[in-house]
């Protein structure tokens, strides 16, 4: 009887650390409307769920990845730069979205225990994606319609064609809102292509084998819909790390010798004159396009010139930018379209070393886990791939831009 009441209370618990997650998320998708340390309310939700239930099993339910580490040097250094941030505030808040998304990734990986938990974190997200994807299209259908007219899906001929799109959403503009769903597509991919099979749905659940035929189907239709959001969004920033996640999603799939034969193929081609040309047009077409981010670049790198040892404290780079370099027109840069110098100039060498570490383990554990799973668990696999693409795709995009 005991252990009944024992597991029933451990149910209840998972599923209290695991809401926390989901709070997190909403006010993600509201970010713009809520201040900035409502993101700090989901890990506390986690924290106290998770502290109960080790009470309740009198040990600390925690499990080790090498990342862990990673992420608490990076922690430690964010706050450390309050002491010589320009912008204090700005670095407390910064610090608490950070630190917060590092203890909902410790706890809840620590958390699963079990199959039917990664299951349901990933359905309740991905319905949570779709319904905000669908609440989007509803609200804006008259000014999408124009878009499935057009021959091209560039931003940049928008203008030109006399379309005028809205963007003014709840998690942000146009980078933000494609941002989100282009972050999630290879994941949304990995699962509903690669890792729902019919053979392991028959060998785990014989009885309910036919759920095969609407799981399938229902997957596949959430990753169109993300798919459709990234191209409704214009973002260009969107779109090349969507194309980059995809693209390494599947080299991923392929056996080692495969992947370095792609790798090496794509190099050759690289040296041809045409193909150097097609780059250059397409790189001319979706980032350069926007003459400002040459600009903030050079600017920024400056900058990093100036405070690459400690950098200027987490969150203070759009003050100390219109310092440095004011604006004529009273509208100044809020980041610097790159990651990786935003990063540098704001927390220094050390912050961004521990940054490419950390993305670093993230994409290797990531694929390794999954090539290891692939045979005997597909599902499983999937998952872990997917989010290694997901960090891929993410990386290349911060090349370019500074947001989700």
């Amino acid at each position: 009887m005991k252990k009944n009441i024992k597991n029933v209370l451990n149910a209840f618990l998972n599923f209290g650390i695991e809401f926390g997650f989901y709070v997190s998320i909403i006010s993600l998708l509201f970010i713009t409307r809520i201040p900035l340390y409502y993101q700090g309310f989901g890990a506390g939700i986690t924290i106290l769920f998770w502290l109960v239930k080790s009470l309740l099993n009198k040990r600390f339910i925690y499990k080790h990845y090498p990342w862990h580490w990673t992420e608490l040097f990076i922690c430690i250094w964010i706050w450390t730069g309050f002491f010589w941030s320009i912008e204090p505030q700005q670095t407390v808040l910064y610090g608490i979205v950070f630190t917060s998304g590092c203890i909902l990734e410790v706890l809840i990986s620590s958390n699963i225990v079990k199959k039917g938990h990664v299951i349901r974190i990933l359905t309740l997200l991905f319905i949570l994606l779709f319904g905000y994807a669908v609440y989007y299209i509803k609200n804006n259908v008259a000014e999408i319609i124009p878009l499935l007219k057009l021959s091209t899906v560039w931003r940049s001929q928008f203008d030109v064609k006399g379309v005028e799109i809205s963007f003014n959403t709840a998690i942000g503009g146009r980078n933000s809102l494609g941002g989100v769903y282009s972050l999630i597509l290879p994941l949304s991919v990995a699962i509903s292509f690669f890792g729902i099979k019919f053979k392991e749905l028959k060998k785990y659940l014989p009885k309910l084998s036919w759920l095969y035929f609407i799981i399938k189907p229902l997957a596949i239709s959430f990753s169109i819909t993300f798919f459709a959001m990234v191209m409704f969004s214009g973002s260009r920033g969107s779109y090349l790390g969507m194309v980059a996640g995809l693209i390494f999603l599947v080299l991923a799939y392929l056996k080692w010798e495969w992947t370095i034969i792609a790798g090496l193929t794509a190099t050759l081609f690289s040296f041809i004159p045409i193909t150097q040309i097609w780059l250059k047009n397409v790189y001319f077409e979706t980032i350069s396009a926007d003459i400002g981010r040459n600009v903030i670049w050079q600017n920024t790198t400056e900058l990093l010139k100036l405070y690459w040892v400690t950098g200027i404290g987490v969150g203070s780079f759009q003050t100390v930018y219109n310092l440095y370099f004011p604006s004529t027109t009273g509208s100044g840069f809020i980041h610097a379209h790159n990651f990786f110098l935003n990063v540098g100039v704001e927390m220094g060498v050390i912050g961004l070393f521990l940054f490419c570490i950390l993305w670093f383990q993230y994409i290797y554990f990531g694929t390794l886990f999954g090539r290891r799973k692939l045979k005997l668990y597909p599902f499983l696999a999937s998952i872990n791939i997917g989010l290694a693409s997901m960090v891929f795709g993410y990386l290349i995009r911060c090349l370019v831009d500074y947001t989700i």
